[in-house]
């Protein structure tokens, strides 16, 4: 008999598969050749990006201070930036969770972790962002 807890997280990623499927498929975009793509980026190209590299680029974007992203305030103008550069770092990086949050703020690996889901849901529905985060992308990939 399938566990319970198992199921339940079984269904919910189904749902958020869905869910990205009609935001690409309402951008034109072909879901098939998403999924069949190959990948851009090798390893090597990835793991020449750094953590302060991808803190650099996001406090030039949403024009922060590098002290504004890594101190320990709660204010949105902070959040969101330092929210971005941690999705961006497990994106881009080999870097664990723990290594991620020690070199962004010293945070624990459940706020980095809770910090990329942030913004993976947000950049479903938050058209500006995902343009943004896209660009900031794009921005560290293109300079390596």
């Amino acid at each position: 008999r399938p566990d319970p807890a198992i199921m339940c997280e079984l269904a919910k990623l189904r749902e958020e598969t869905k869910i990205f499927r009609d935001f690409l498929t309402e951008r034109g975009i072909d879901c098939a050749a998403v999924i069949n793509r190959k990948p851009s980026l090798s390893i090597v190209e990835i793991d020449n990006i750094t953590i302060r590299q991808i803190v650099t680029a996001v406090c030039e974007w949403f024009l922060v201070s590098r002290n504004d992203v890594l101190a320990a305030r709660r204010t949105k103008p902070a959040v969101i930036p330092r929210h971005v550069a941690f999705y961006l770092a497990r994106e881009l990086t080999t870097k664990s969770l723990p290594e991620i949050g020690r070199h962004i703020g010293h945070r624990d690996h459940t706020t980095v972790l809770h910090g990329v889901r942030s913004i993976q849901h947000k950049i479903l529905s938050d058209k500006e962002l995902c343009h943004c985060v896209a660009l900031i992308h794009e921005k560290l990939v293109g300079a390596n």
